[in-house]
């Protein structure tokens, strides 16, 4: 279950606490409150906060200061700030309010809709910027394992080259028409782990691994009729351990002897791998990246300040022309609204009936 949202409310006033925490009913966030800056100063330190509505005018550190001090905290640059002032048109405070990171002022009496509605944008978006920081952690994490990978890859192919550059030739075997083991070069001993003698006294099925000994001997059947074959396989050393091997098959139809050539494949098999599991890990990434952006594309915003009539309530929209509140909200957020009559205004407008 994701952890709930926090607002720090700081307000010096009871009163306008009390006046705060109403306005606040319904919000989906645990609101926590300090009674002073130094208090909200202590709580930021402490706490991981989304959202922080600060009075500006208070005794001891204003609102201002409080900020200021907030701010010098790494982890607190990216909290944003609502700013309560009972004083509108300073354009001094409002430059030096929002030099200092504050997002909006609000001017007191507060619209309890429009501040819910600047709160609840604040928080998703506060929200999908942590999302956004964790996918980047993810990202950068992503991008050091593949490093990783590659890196080891890398290092796994010039050893394998190294290998196979001081191995004059690689396996080599010649076995009679029913697959049966006639000579073996050193190299294949070392590949298995027999001696000549025993690799001489052994069926290619024994150490064939894929294919069952039916299967090997229709397979040598095939080769008899073709002439050639070249196919991957894996074949069981004596200790038990697996080698993956490439066979390359000619047929002398005059001898009637197969001549054999056995590669170790295992630097191959293990850059596929590789390769396969950096795939894996770029396609999960950018999955996650598009998820992110299709989720953010869908973010309905609402921010800065909105002329509202004092008298009839419309607002005025960002072309000039005056609004219904509840047209505005509806085209800019996913509200829906349900009209209906309050008790004082049905007794108003409609005297006769009784409550």
């Amino acid at each position: 279950m994701p952890e709930r949202q926090k607002i720090l409310i700081v307000d010096d006033s009871k009163i306008g606490m009390d006046v705060n925490l109403r306005l606040l009913e319904g919000i989906n966030a645990d609101l926590c409150t300090a009674f002073s800056g130094k208090e909200a100063v202590k709580k930021t330190n402490k706490e991981d906060f989304d959202l922080i509505l600060m009075d500006v005018m208070m005794s001891g550190i204003d609102g201002f200061e409080t900020i200021e001090l907030i701010r010098k905290n790494e982890a607190n640059k990216m909290i944003p700030v609502l700013f309560l002032t009972a004083f509108p048109g300073n354009e001094l405070r409002t430059i030096k309010g929002l030099s200092l990171g504050a997002i909006d002022f609000i001017i007191k009496p507060i619209s309890k809709e429009i501040l819910q509605i600047k709160i609840k944008n604040l928080l998703d978006l506060q929200k999908y910027r942590k999302s956004i920081e964790t996918t980047t952690i993810e990202l950068k994490k992503a991008i050091g394992e593949i490093q990783f990978l590659k890196e080891e890859a890398e290092m796994k192919a010039q050893k394998g080259y190294q290998i196979i550059a001081k191995a004059s030739m690689d396996g080599f075997v010649t076995t009679d028409r029913k697959g049966r083991f006639l000579e073996v070069n050193d190299i294949y001993c070392k590949m298995c782990g027999y001696s000549y003698n025993e690799m001489c006294s052994m069926h290619v099925a024994d150490v064939e691994t894929i294919e069952d000994k039916p299967t090997v001997i229709k397979r040598i059947q095939k080769i008899l009729s073709s002439g050639s074959d070249k196919f991957e396989t894996v074949i069981r050393k004596k200790d038990g351990s697996l080698l993956p091997v490439e066979i390359g098959i000619r047929y002398d139809r005059e001898n009637e002897q197969m001549y054999v050539f056995v590669k170790d494949i295992t630097v191959k098999k293990e850059l596929e791998k590789s390769q396969y599991t950096l795939k894996e890990i770029i396609s999960e990434k950018q999955n996650l990246i598009e998820e992110l952006n299709s989720t953010l594309s869908k973010i309905k915003t609402l921010n800065s300040l909105l002329p509202i009539c004092t008298c009839c309530k419309n607002i005025r929209n960002d072309t000039g022309y005056w609004e219904k509140l509840e047209d505005y909200i509806k085209t800019r957020t996913d509200i829906n609204f349900s009209h209906s009559l309050c008790p004082e205004c049905a007794q108003k407008l409609y005297p006769e009936l009784k409550t």
